[in-house]
């Protein structure tokens, strides 16, 4: 069976395809759920009445556990070495 350049293509772009897909996936639930856990921190703060940097800094700490993430995940490349 002979790989011609249009199955080849074909190939390629399936796999492209499913690749950019579940990434897609993967950031889409990501971002629910930071959203999802600034919504409950701002529902906990309205029943519980704390004070107003509390409510500020509980609504803020889920972004900046993501922000945290992927500056520690791009200081993180930088170590790795490929031989």
């Amino acid at each position: 069976m002979l790989a011609t350049p249009a199955t080849i293509a074909d190939n390629v772009g399936d796999n492209v395809g499913d690749v950019a897909g579940m990434g897609a996936d993967l950031f889409g639930s990501y971002v629910a759920t930071v959203l999802a856990t600034i919504v409950l921190g701002q529902q906990i703060n309205i029943l519980k009445r704390k004070r107003c940097l509390r409510r500020v800094l509980s609504i803020i700490l889920p972004m900046l556990i993501a922000g945290v993430g992927i500056l520690l995940s791009i200081i993180g490349t930088l170590f790795v070495r490929i031989k």
